[in-house]
């Protein structure tokens, strides 16, 4: 179930954000994180269960960062919510963790940093924004809410709500990401969907089920030239 939570709060995102039918086929952005979601749901698998998907998945995988240079390793741990603003150039780390509601814009940069003992991935905490180009090296953490800034380049921790900025970057507000990150929903149990599409299909069902079935009218025939003539008149007919 957990991969059905992520895709719907994923796509939920996008939706809530203005996304249409066509734009979630035709958008790079929602193929390469159901690619990553998949992937991550094919390594949990048992070991002979694995090998026929990945042959399927890796070229798919492959294929996508070709085209959009997005890579999104499926031993990152990423939680549902994800949006990427443009795929262009969207590197994750596989040691990274990113938590739910985030936003990375294109040409951001989640990667190991550090030496010896210091030496890691970041861990992103929830409803994180990192606008263009942002660099964030290191084991680094990313508090709640947190705002990172365009080209910044980000290798201590940030406080929960706070918004940085520069090279290096430094705290330049509180103000957190509210103004730039959607926030996603949870999956309605299984019951509650199919309850909400019988809401929906029901009256329309009904509608047409109860609909009295009209015959369709009778042709009627012309009258006969006898009629009204009366015994006489129609031995002459």
């Amino acid at each position: 179930m957990a991969l059905a939570e992520d895709l719907f709060r994923d796509l939920d995102r996008m939706v809530q954000m203005g996304a249409r039918a066509s734009d979630l086929l035709l958008d790079p952005g929602p193929w390469v994180v159901a690619t990553y979601r998949v992937g991550r749901a094919v390594r949990e698998l048992p070991r002979w269960a694995q090998v026929p998907l990945l042959l399927v998945h890796r070229p798919w995988e492959a294929l996508l960062q070709t085209v959009t240079g997005a890579v999104l390793p499926a031993n990152a741990n990423i939680a549902g919510g994800l949006h990427l603003s443009h795929t262009t150039s969207v590197v994750v780390s596989p040691g990274a963790r990113i938590g739910r509601d985030c936003e990375l814009a294109q040409g951001t940069t989640i990667g190991v940093g550090g030496r010896g003992k210091d030496r890691g991935a970041p861990s992103i905490g929830d409803r994180v924004y990192i606008g263009p180009g942002a660099k964030v090296f290191g084991a680094i953490r990313i508090g709640n809410d947190a705002a990172i800034g365009a080209n910044a380049v980000v290798r201590e921790d940030v406080p929960d709500g706070a918004v940085v900025a520069g090279v290096p970057a430094k705290v330049v507000s509180t103000r957190g990401s509210d103004d730039f990150v959607v926030r996603g929903r949870r999956m309605p149990p299984l019951g509650d969907l199919l309850q909400s599409f019988f809401d929906r299909g029901a009256p329309a069902l009904r509608q047409l089920t109860t609909r009295p079935v009209q015959s369709p009218p009778r042709a009627s025939l012309p009258a006969s030239p006898c009629a009204g003539r009366g015994a006489a008149g129609a031995a002459h007919c």
